[in-house]
């Protein structure tokens, strides 16, 4: 069998630049790690007790809330979600 080569891009500076950035709605571009605990019942944990899980996400170092880009999975309370966020050049 042969072989499949891939071709690699090698990340530069320019092409960085020239990139889109996440942006929060209020304007923030930074973010921070988090963590939002679940509680899980006894009913669904693989214990069969009442557990915390963790879940990890990046919060907006400016307003605390989580861009909506970050819920990929949608198990993020609404509480803690920007409503809408942009994407700038």
């Amino acid at each position: 069998m042969e072989k499949l080569e891939q071709t690699r891009v090698k990340i530069t500076p320019e092409i960085m630049k020239s990139q889109k950035t996440l942006t929060c709605e209020c304007g923030g571009m930074v973010f921070e790690p988090g963590i939002i605990f679940k509680k899980l019942s006894s009913i669904i944990s693989p214990s069969g007790e009442e557990t915390l899980y963790p879940m990890e996400v990046f919060v907006c170092a400016k307003c605390g809330k989580v861009p909506e880009e970050f819920n990929d999975r949608k198990m993020l309370p609404d509480e803690v979600l920007a409503k809408k966020s942009t994407i700038i050049k």
